[in-house]
């Protein structure tokens, strides 16, 4: 009798064990979509990660090292911008919204979110002295063929 009463037991467990392994495999497929979903975004034509992925090493290392130059002054400006972001929620939260303050806040944020793309155009800039004419236009072609930045025709 014990036994046909552990039959069930077994049963039980081994639907759940079944049922708990489809979900972590659901999971991990979700999260690696996600993960793959997020790098495509970053790999625009234009990112660092694309330049340098598109150079062999001795190149790729040269354009490295200007990263890694910016690299500092990019992390402080983004930090900056979140301050900026948490000014203007900590205003935009208060029961009585000072709107002089929020404007001000906002001008912060914007100033914060231009900040970061001139120090994004100068790391390009800088990029761009150490690649060869044929390397910028491999950047240039790949960023017509993915639509992100189509030519203007001129009528």
């Amino acid at each position: 009798m014990s036994e046909s009463g552990s039959r069930p037991r077994r049963a039980i467990w081994l639907i759940l064990s079944v049922c708990l392994n489809v979900v972590l495999i659901g999971m991990l497929v979700v999260g690696m979509m996600r993960a793959w979903h997020h790098k495509q975004e970053a790999t625009g034509a234009f990112s660092t990660l694309s330049i340098i992925g598109h150079l062999p090493p001795d190149r790729a290392a040269a354009v490295q090292k200007i990263i890694d130059a910016h690299t500092p002054r990019m992390n402080q400006l983004k930090n900056e911008a979140l301050q900026s972001r948490l000014a203007a929620r900590k205003i935009f939260a208060s029961p009585t919204i000072d709107q002089e303050a929020y404007r001000k806040a906002q001008e912060g944020m914007r100033a914060a979110d231009d900040a970061i793309e001139v120090e994004k155009l100068s790391q390009m800039h800088d990029i761009s002295t150490v690649l060869t004419a044929e390397e910028r236009k491999a950047i240039v072609d790949r960023a017509n063929h993915q639509g992100r930045i189509v030519p203007v025709s001129r009528e």
